[in-house]
């Protein structure tokens, strides 16, 4: 029997593991890697109908990540201040 990791045991551990212990990051960069995580489950929830919890890895795939980097542009766009 394999132990494949979760989707949410892998993020517990960047977070916990890669992030905190290994990188030793400051606050400020472990919440922008936070909101930017809660951008991707978001888009996920909306596009494949899948929560946190339902995700795998091999649903992000190069074009969901494609597709969430457009929507991230856009949204951008949308609320970018006009000069």
């Amino acid at each position: 029997m394999t132990n494949k990791a979760t989707f949410p045991t892998l993020v517990e551990a960047y977070f916990t593991d890669r992030l905190t212990r290994q990188r030793q990051a400051s606050s400020n960069t472990i919440a922008s890697h936070r909101d930017t995580f809660r951008l991707l489950l978001g888009f996920a929830q909306r596009t494949l109908k899948k929560g946190p919890f339902q995700l795998t890895i091999e649903d992000l795939t190069p074009s969901f990540i494609g597709r969430f980097l457009d929507h991230l542009r856009e949204r951008t766009r949308k609320y970018r201040p006009h000069p």
